[in-house]
């Protein structure tokens, strides 16, 4: 079940005023997790940033968190992506054994969020802010219109599903916000595997690479994907 709401200015507004002006955010360091975050602080006095991970504690992500982390005064809490442990269990990239399913059996995005209630005893299932927008591709225009911008199943809202990619460059520019290195080289936020990421990752971030490999020791078969 879905609400809509004619502008996100009064989208925000109303979640702040009903669930006590405190908010989950799914911050990826994107530009638009980025701009979410300043579109919040005009309504909630307490945000919860929420970065998953592919893979622990990577340099270049690490520098940028710890930037934000210091842009934002708020801690940013790092948990693993449920679909870098579906890969894990599956073994994937991976000749080896993996008996990561005991250890991660039934984990998702619910229980994210739920570690994260219980670890620091907040009071309620705040909702959680995620930066999508209706003008980035077809199917979200087509999802925010049916399904409205504020999600009661699953307890998420978008606080920019009205904004414009200039909007979202000008609000960055006005808090003197600096566009996470991702963009230099990726085109966009990092987020996965595939070798859209790897290859410039190996080219630029080696140590990060290796790294990844220890997870996934045959990540060397998607980077050549790349050249068929």
């Amino acid at each position: 079940m879905g609400l809509h709401f004619e502008t996100s200015e009064k989208l925000c507004k109303y979640v702040a005023d009903k669930y006590d002006g405190k908010c989950y955010l799914s911050f990826s360091c994107g530009i638009d997790s980025i701009a979410c975050f300043y579109q919040l602080k005009k309504y909630f006095e307490k945000i919860v940033p929420v970065y998953m991970y592919c893979v622990p504690n990577l340099e270049f992500v690490e520098r940028q968190l710890n930037y934000f982390e210091n842009k934002f005064d708020t801690k940013i809490y790092r948990f693993p992506h449920p679909q870098t442990v579906v890969l894990l269990m599956q073994s994937a990239y991976n000749y080896k054994h993996n008996s990561i399913s005991k250890f991660f059996n039934g984990y998702n995005h619910d229980t994210i969020y739920q570690i994260i209630k219980s670890a620091y005893n907040l009071q309620n299932d705040y909702f959680i802010a995620i930066g999508n927008k209706q003008n980035d591709n077809p199917m979200r225009r087509m999802s925010l219109k049916k399904w409205g911008s504020m999600n009661l199943n699953r307890k998420t809202f978008y606080p920019i599903f009205d904004w414009s990619d200039q909007q979202v460059a000008n609000i960055i520019n006005e808090n003197n916000c600096k566009v996470p290195i991702d963009y230099k080289i990726f085109g966009r936020s990092f987020d996965g595997l595939v070798y859209r990421f790897m290859l410039p990752l190996k080219k630029y971030f080696p140590n990060d690479y290796a790294k990844i490999k220890e997870y996934f020791p045959l990540i060397d078969l998607e980077v050549e994907r790349s050249k068929l």
